[in-house]
């Protein structure tokens, strides 16, 4: 069967998307459809010229592979850039191997981008990257997750099914042998290492990013640095576009003036398969240790409020990590791969964030 691999047109989002939901059962065509939207459509970075992704097509005109391409919007050492982001690569099992590999290069050879994300790599992908030019973006900082749990058995059951626990799923399953609802906080807090620092700020739920998340982020921004752009038109398209809406929560953190501080959004999912909830920091903005402590403060609260059995922290600078420390019940070791390599752009000293289109979508 003769095979081609080409760019995606916008006539075949239907096609695509029934293509997608054949290869993740949980995720229907019509969620597929929304993402496009989201990644395409309704994306204020997408501009003539800039391929939606490519596809593998046979000879009867059928789509039997599919990798993503999404224009997001970047900060590269003081000045506005345009980083592709790659998502989705699926492929049949017929055409894995060489073809599969022609998507990855068809993306990978894109001229006029100024630096290229990979975040949800699987490990054939990953062990491909480095021979493609990437590299391997250290995250989070200290390579740990840090959870506040609250449901202590939910909580066991949900990271003794997650892969990779470590020394999350070897406390929390111990703690299982007896009655977790009778376990003190204090026990898991010390051995996170301290107790909780001064009182948190005021924060409040948003539903959209007004000018002043602009301002915030131009007052705090640094030379030298990388990272998703976070003007409020950006932050818009990423916090509450459709597919996003309904999981995610977003959380402005005040200073003592009533004037934003920092903010963080929370995403509420159900992972593994466990039938647990569990509230994940899907990116935060927080110059400081103040406002870090108030971010926590408002996962609790979020947690509480949405029954979620635990808060997931990732912390993305050493000064969130020192308030996670003291504040977090418990940590496991957690290796994200998230890759990039330069194009037009760089070199910077490159910021993660999970609330990309690719990770923060899926």
């Amino acid at each position: 069967m003769k095979m081609k691999v080409r760019t995606i047109n916008t006539d075949e989002y239907e096609g695509l998307a029934a293509f997608l939901a054949t290869q993740v059962e949980t995720d229907p065509a019509e969620l597929w459809l929304s993402r496009f939207g989201m990644w395409w459509e309704n994306n204020p970075a997408m501009a003539e010229g800039i391929p939606r992704g490519w596809v593998i097509e046979d000879d009867e005109h059928e789509i039997a592979g599919f990798l993503g391409n999404i224009p997001v919007p970047f900060w590269v050492d003081g000045h506005l850039a345009l980083a592709r982001a790659a998502s989705s690569w699926y492929v049949r099992p017929e055409v894995r191997g060489v073809l599969g590999l022609q998507l990855n290069i068809a993306y990978s050879r894109q001229k006029d981008a100024d630096l290229f994300i990979r975040t949800t790599p699987n490990e054939l992908v990953q062990a491909m990257l480095p021979r493609l030019g990437f590299e391997r973006a250290a995250f989070p900082v200290g390579g740990r997750e840090y959870l506040c749990v609250r449901d202590y058995g939910g909580a066991a059951a949900l990271y003794g099914a997650s892969p990779g626990t470590g020394g999350t799923k070897r406390a929390l399953t111990s703690l299982a042998r007896g009655p977790l609802t009778a376990v003190s906080p204090l026990l898991l807090r010390h051995r996170a290492g301290g107790g909780p620092e001064a009182a948190a700020g005021a924060w409040e739920v948003c539903t959209r990013c007004g000018r002043e998340f602009t301002a915030c982020w131009e007052e705090f921004r640094r030379p030298g640095t990388a990272s998703v752009a976070r003007d409020a038109q950006t932050l818009e398209w990423l916090y509450f576009s459709e597919p996003v809406a309904g999981k995610r929560t977003v959380v402005a953190c005040r200073d003592k003036d009533g004037e934003l501080a920092g903010y963080c959004a929370f995403d509420l999912l159900t992972p593994y398969g466990a039938g647990v909830q569990v509230l994940i920091l899907r990116d935060a903005f927080l110059p400081d240790r103040a406002t870090a402590r108030t971010a926590v403060a408002a996962g609790k609260a979020l947690a509480e409020e949405k029954d979620a059995a635990t808060v997931a922290f990732w912390p993305a600078s050493r000064r969130m990590e020192e308030v996670l420390k003291a504040e977090a019940t418990t940590s496991r070791q957690t290796d994200y791969g998230y890759f990039y390599r330069w194009g037009r752009a760089g070199p910077a000293v490159l910021l993660p964030s999970t609330v990309d289109p690719d990770r923060g979508t899926l």
